[in-house]
């Protein structure tokens, strides 16, 4: 199975401090039936589904007091992956990794406001990073679901659906 390094997710853990991730993912994607997005894992966006993450982000960013350009964007786009069943973004200045959504790919990293500056001295309003989802993304979906444990759910950029046949397979999970 692919072998991915877990970071650290404050967001998960600040709503769910006393269950571990797999369960958490299995729970709230209607038993591990699909591959989860921040709609699964993040709170608010659960129960509004009126609530777009662009407006959570905003949200967030305004409980701490940082600025997000209105129409700015980030002229580099960051790579989703899949960790635990879940597609993430990890930021690419402090590691962090926060859940993305398919269908609304935006990124803004709630630790540290990439891509924006947040020094002491000075504020740089941030504004959101597009975020490049796979163009096998169905499919790669797809070979992840066919595995029995959601800790064994990863993908990173660079994978190929053959690889992750090739694994599948090697591991006797159905393909």
């Amino acid at each position: 199975m692919s072998i991915a390094t877990q970071t650290a997710d404050w967001k998960f853990f600040r709503t769910a401090p006393d269950v571990p991730m797999e369960v958490y993912i299995f729970v709230h994607t209607s038993s591990g039936q699909r591959i989860a997005t921040a709609r699964d894992t993040i709170p608010a966006l659960r129960s509004n589904h009126g609530l777009t993450l662009t407006d959570w982000y905003r949200l967030e960013a305004f409980k701490t007091g940082m600025t997000i350009e209105s129409g700015g964007w980030h002229d580099k786009p960051v790579k989703a992956r899949i960790l635990y069943g879940r597609w993430l973004v990890d930021c690419p200045v402090c590691r962090g990794a926060n859940d993305v959504i398919p269908e609304e790919p935006v990124y803004l990293c709630s630790c540290c406001y990439w891509p924006g500056v947040f020094r002491a001295d000075q504020v740089v309003p941030a504004h959101f990073a597009p975020v490049e989802f796979p163009h096998e993304r169905a499919e790669i979906e797809r070979l992840l679901l066919k595995r029995p444990y959601i800790r064994n759910r990863n993908w990173s950029p660079g994978e190929t659906v053959a690889d992750l046949v090739r694994q599948n397979i090697e591991n006797r999970c159905e393909v």
